[in-house]
């Protein structure tokens, strides 16, 4: 059955989802009133119902459950999180957990694997320090000490591809970024700010001897509804064919 991973509707409204084990809970049964609606399908609910943050809003607290059920396809329930945005460049992180699902706004505009939202935005904290300017010389025992090269002010900027450390490098590129000023830019902006957390077979091998790597990357323009993305064979960004 197919799946949708991320897309955007009519009204611009974006929307996509990602891994969330360990902290992920769902519903065994729809609550009264509202629709029974598997992890995976989600995506493909909101976008159809909703051209609005305040419709997702309204559809997670009212009308929607998320339910226990497998993907046929997986034999499995995937554990999901999801972040809608719109053309305001405003978005919405949901998080089901199991006190509840968590609706935060007025986020970063970010979003990664396990732990949890505000526990990435906290530990960004611990990353201040770090900024894209150059350091100073600095004189230490009556001499000069100069810097190799460029780049001394990201010292400390972490380099691992752990969910934690890829959110903090992805942060810290959407925050200093020169921004883009039209969609081709802005395409090829977002190709160069997720590049460095994408992850190249071999890299990651999981419990099972199974690379996690990642398949492809998309950027999505909410003005014009455009559809970019680029596969882990071809690196070249290409546009979704619009409609027939």
């Amino acid at each position: 059955m197919p799946i949708t991973f991320d897309g955007v509707n009519d009204e611009g409204l974006m929307g996509a989802t990602l891994y969330f084990p360990v902290y992920c809970s769902y519903q065994d049964a729809a609550t009264d009133h509202t629709w029974a609606v598997s992890p995976d399908k989600v995506i493909s609910v909101v976008l159809g119902e909703a051209t609005t943050l305040a419709d997702v809003k309204t559809l997670f607290q009212e009308q929607i459950t998320i339910v226990n059920d497998a993907n046929p396809t997986l034999n499995a329930v995937s554990p999901l999180h999801y972040i809608f945005s719109d053309s305001t460049g405003a978005s919405l992180i949901v998080e089901p957990q199991a006190d509840g699902v968590h609706i935060i706004d007025n986020s970063v505009g970010m979003m990664t694997n396990s732990p949890d939202y505000h526990w990435h935005e906290t530990n960004l904290r611990n990353y201040l320090a770090v900024t894209p300017k150059q350091h100073d010389d600095v004189e230490f025992f009556g001499k000069t000490l100069k810097l190799f090269s460029q780049g001394s002010g990201t010292f400390g900027l972490p380099g691992d591809y752990t969910p934690v450390s890829r959110f903090v490098r992805t942060a810290f590129m959407k925050n200093n970024v020169e921004p883009a000023e039209d969609e081709a830019t802005g395409v090829t902006l977002a190709h160069h700010v997720l590049e460095p957390v994408s992850i190249p077979r071999g890299i990651v091998v999981t419990s099972n001897d199974t690379f996690d790597y990642t398949c492809y990357s998309a950027y999505i323009c909410a003005e014009s509804r455009s559809y970019y993305y680029s596969t882990y064979v071809n690196q070249r960004i290409n546009l979704s064919a619009s409609d027939p």
